[in-house]
């Protein structure tokens, strides 16, 4: 079965060969065994991807680190997350190329040559993966029921012990969710992190994206060479979710919270999760249920590594909301007062930038266009993720079968993906402007979709069992059990999701507003920040490219302190309850 799924994986990539042939390649199809072996890099491909891994492993070490601590801090402390989360928002949203002049230029200062290209590769890759780390887990930490946390302070668990037998372990099931998207933001933008361009400089270090880069876009396109590095990427990242995270997708069952259903009991009105299907305990029946359990056993049959321990009354967790606060105010206004600074500075050298290229004064029309290009990307993405990722997560079959092929799909880097997806549809439909902006919407599906998909996947395989179970001996089937069942109890993980769904397309619009390779002489483009981004990064102009991540920071501020925040509020009312 698993090889079954990893010869359809590799299937995918010939039906997109064949469909692209005819515009991107005319050389005969018996070549291409000749071509790739002709390549001087393929003999080199395990010592690449050996690169890769490494780079990717100590990438994500650093985003667990960082993601772990910051989604804890904020999850805990009401008034660091007002300011860590809008934060946590602006970074996952500005694109790769946004970081690059400033980790090539600091860590080439500091180390000059491979070295201080590698640390900048890594920064960079970590970029793509921090925040959805540190989304997951301020999910995990805002999900642990009331009862829990007021049993735990009956017990005496405060502080450290608090954070490691209550928070990581209730964490853990959203941990392994956003690893997986974590490291598919790695593979995404891979490519542009070990073949880096910025102005007429090109920085490369050996890797499985490197590969792919200089098949796609050197001097000497190669298709043979671009399709074969494909599929060895394609069974590397299957060969990691049938290891790694499908185990640990299963093994995170175990920390899964149940919710006590006791019928003849009319519901809290504070909780409109089943209105007619359910009856749960009151508040201080519940309180009283885990209160007056003195036996340690019985509170650890719920809570799966909770083992209570008597300690000792601490502040650990006030002191880390307030030092998370302090933090986050001094990183926000430091960030503030350099740009005004910058900007204060650079007037005019800004002054003469604008009057050498007149099409920034076009900013706010790029921005608007992008913003409407991403919106319907997300919708579509939307439509078809919550009907699939409800599916796969019911189904043990469904699940097993199509999650490694998610996970490669989402894993595709896109600078590899969209010469295919550009070309079959301008065959389709021409160079025209209808044309690319399909294409380009196309493109920003791909890095929104799978943050969608994984989150609502997660969400429906976290809900309670006994809920399940009860609402089915309730009678609740088909269209009523979604209605009343799954959509409330995923809304959370769906505005998480759409968060950084909305984040990836900001980073996928550097490649789907301005789309060049080797096979083209000229580059697809469509207005949009994306484009002007990429413009600017061509031309090695860090003046326009800060005034263009300005008034991307600005667009997604807007949408933070008002969509998200108001859907954020909404969200608590559908927390399960002990």
């Amino acid at each position: 079965m698993r090889a079954c799924w990893l010869a359809a994986a590799v299937l995918v990539v010939l039906i997109f060969a064949a469909l692209s042939m005819p515009a991107i390649s005319s050389q005969p199809v018996q070549s291409a065994a000749a071509e790739i072996s002709a390549n001087p890099q393929t003999a080199q491909l395990p010592y690449f991807i050996g690169r890769t891994l490494l780079r990717m492993a100590m990438a994500y070490a650093l985003a667990v680190l960082i993601g772990v601590a910051w989604g804890i801090a904020a999850g805990l402390s009401e008034r660091a997350a007002k300011f860590m989360i809008p934060l946590l928002d602006i970074f996952q949203s500005v694109p790769v190329l946004g970081y690059l002049p400033a980790a090539l230029l600091f860590f080439i200062a500091i180390a000059p040559g491979e070295v201080g290209i590698e640390a900048a590769a890594i920064v960079l890759i970590l970029t793509s993966e921090v925040w959805a780390i540190a989304f997951g887990v301020y999910q995990g930490v805002r999900s642990i029921p009331r009862e829990y946390k007021e049993a735990a302070a009956a017990f005496g668990v405060r502080g450290w012990g608090y954070i490691s037998k209550v928070v990581l372990p209730a964490i853990f099931p959203n941990f392994i969710t956003s690893s997986i998207l974590a490291w598919g933001g790695g593979w995404y933008f891979l490519v542009a992190c070990e073949f880096m361009t910025f102005g007429n400089q090109v920085y490369a270090l050996p890797g499985i994206g490197y590969y792919l880069a200089s098949s796609v876009y050197g001097q000497a396109y190669n298709l043979a060479s671009a399709l074969f590095g494909l599929a060895v990427f394609i069974a590397l990242v299957y060969s990691i979710n049938r290891l790694i995270w499908r185990p640990l997708m299963s093994y995170a069952d175990v920390y899964k919270f149940e919710a006590l259903a006791v019928p003849g009991i009319a519901p809290p009105p504070r909780r409109a999760l089943l209105p007619g299907a359910l009856r749960f305990m009151t508040r201080e029946e519940e309180v009283l249920a885990l209160s007056v359990a003195k036996e340690r056993r019985y509170l650890t049959r719920h809570l799966p590594s909770l083992h209570l321990p008597r300690v000792k009354l601490t502040r650990m967790i006030a002191r880390l909301g307030k030092l998370a606060t302090a933090v986050a105010i001094a990183a926000s206004l430091i960030v503030t007062g350099l740009v005004i600074a910058w900007i204060v500075a650079s007037l005019p050298v800004v002054s003469a930038q604008l009057a050498a290229n007149p099409e920034a004064y076009s900013l706010p029309y790029f921005a608007l266009r992008s913003l409407a290009r991403i919106g319907i990307a997300f919708l579509l993405a939307l439509g078809w993720t919550l009907v699939v990722g409800i599916a796969v997560a019911r189904s043990k079959r469904l699940f097993d079968a199509l999650l490694p092929l998610f996970d490669v799909a989402q894993a595709v880097p896109a600078l590899a993906l969209f010469p295919f997806i550009i070309t079959i549809v301008i065959n389709f439909f021409g160079a025209s402007a209808p044309g690319l902006e399909l294409a380009s919407i196309l493109l920003l599906m791909t890095g929104a979709q799978w943050y969608l998909l994984f989150n609502i996947i997660g969400a429906v395989k976290a809900i309670p069992g006994d809920v399940m179970q009860a609402a089915q001996a309730f009678g609740l089937r088909g269209w009523a059990f979604t209605r009343k069942i799954i959509i409330p109890s995923i809304f959370p993980g769906i505005v998480i999701g759409s968060i950084q769904a909305f984040g990836g397309a900001w980073n996928a619009s550097i490649v789907s507003e301005y789309i060049y390779w080797g096979a083209i002489g000229q580059p697809y483009t469509v207005p949009g920040l994306g484009y002007f981004l990429d413009k600017s990064a061509a031309a090695g102009n860090t003046v326009l490219m800060v005034l263009t991540l300005v008034i991307m920071t600005s667009v997604i501020l807007i949408l933070n302190r008002t969509l998200w925040a108001w859907l954020f509020k909404r969200s608590e009312r559908y927390k399960f309850e002990a």
